[in-house]
């Protein structure tokens, strides 16, 4: 049954005959032990399940799946496959626990789930919830499995928080729909926030739409500025697998003002320089470049800054998203060098006439806490 439902390598370490059926411990689902059962126990009258095989209920406890976020794809093109050989007996699954790697953190999810057989189809119910600093929602789930493996799932995520390197959302809430064919698997979202905050700044009317499928990825960010009505920050990826296109906008007004409203809320007491303070309906991107990425290593982005109609910075950064760390180049007007010096306190070995370079935390960027001298992009020995 295991190996029928994908688990090719599924082992049962004891199994013990029982007068309503049987019942397995410490069940092994691959060779390396990652993923697991620690109870299941199978319902049946042994006459009927002799002579017919008929399974009343199959109860598993205690299921633990490691997977990694690059490997969704796979892992959803599995899940298909495994519909397809649903068992028409009713099948409920407690004390779930997936544990999810992703460049953010580890992520574990736990939850429960059923599939009950009703009228030529199978109803599926399941919770799944997170509790983590790096994430926590409670979501409930209810949908269909038709013959043919045909899926239609449909959620509803309240009390979410998230915490991913320097984004930090309290609250969000949103909605998720799930659906499996034969053609392959599409996953639709939208999670709203009222408030949250980007290294230190404050976002407000956070909105996040999502359309993920085998043959296509989207996904679409759009958050204000708390106290800066005319400022867009937005964020749209797009692509599959390897193959994805990633752009980051903020754009506004004035960038002069902006910096000085995240002054303002800081309480860090600077002084925005006049040629910051000059750059008007400035437009700042970052263009994730994935032809320059190797396997394994930092992602490589270009960043601009257009400002009066004009290129006022061009340059190319590496972000490591295990360390939030952040190593590149700028390339700029020397005052703009100097103004950005000061205002996000670079040491002066990181500047050179036109030319900044970064090193250090992107977490820092705006902490204004430590005194002159010590550097939210530090120098490297």
């Amino acid at each position: 049954m295991l190996r029928e439902a994908g688990f090719k390598d599924a082992a049962v370490e004891h199994l013990s005959i029982t007068p309503g059926g049987l019942h397995a411990t410490n069940i092994r689902l691959d060779r390396y032990g990652f993923d697991e059962i620690k109870k299941l126990d199978a319902s049946f009258n042994w006459l009927s399940f002799l002579s017919g095989g008929n399974v009343s209920q199959i109860h598993v406890d205690g299921l633990s799946l490691s997977r990694n976020a690059d490997d969704t794809a796979a892992s959803a093109q599995k899940l298909f496959q495994n519909l397809l050989h649903l068992p028409p007996y009713r099948l409920a699954i407690t004390n779930i626990q997936l544990d999810l790697s992703t460049d953010f953190g580890d992520l574990r999810f736990t939850g429960e789930a059923t599939t009950e057989p009703s009228q030529g189809q199978h109803k599926i119910r399941a919770n799944i919830n997170a509790n983590q600093y790096q994430l926590g929602l409670t979501s409930t789930w209810e949908g269909t499995l038709q013959s043919g493996g045909i899926l239609d799932l449909a959620g509803t995520v309240v009390d979410g928080r998230m915490n991913a390197g320097p984004l930090r959302i309290s609250r969000f809430n949103g909605w998720a729909g799930v659906a499996v064919n034969k053609d392959g698997y599409s996953l639709q979202s939208q999670l709203d926030a009222g408030s949250a905050s980007f290294m230190s700044v404050p976002l407000q009317t956070i909105s996040i739409v999502s359309d993920i499928s085998a043959k296509q990825d989207s996904i679409i960010a759009r958050a204000g500025i708390s106290g800066m009505p005319d400022v867009l920050f937005t964020a749209d990826m797009t692509g599959v697998g390897d193959d994805r296109n990633f752009t980051a906008r903020l754009s506004g007004k004035n960038l002069g003002g902006l910096l000085d409203h995240i002054d303002e809320v800081t309480k860090s007491g600077k002084n925005i320089h006049k040629s910051l303070l000059d750059l008007r309906d400035f437009a700042l991107s970052a263009r994730f470049e994935p032809e320059k990425r190797f396997v394994g290593g930092p992602m490589p982005f270009g960043i601009s800054l257009e400002a009066n109609g004009e290129s006022e910075l061009e340059g190319n950064v590496l972000f490591y998203p295990d360390t939030l760390d952040m190593r590149g180049s700028l390339e700029t007007e020397p005052e703009i060098a100097r103004a950005l010096q000061d205002y996000f306190h670079i040491p002066s070995a990181n500047i050179k006439q036109n030319f900044i370079r970064l090193d250090g935390d992107v977490k820092h960027l705006f902490d204004f806490t430590e005194p002159p001298g010590t550097a939210a992009v530090p120098a490297t020995p």
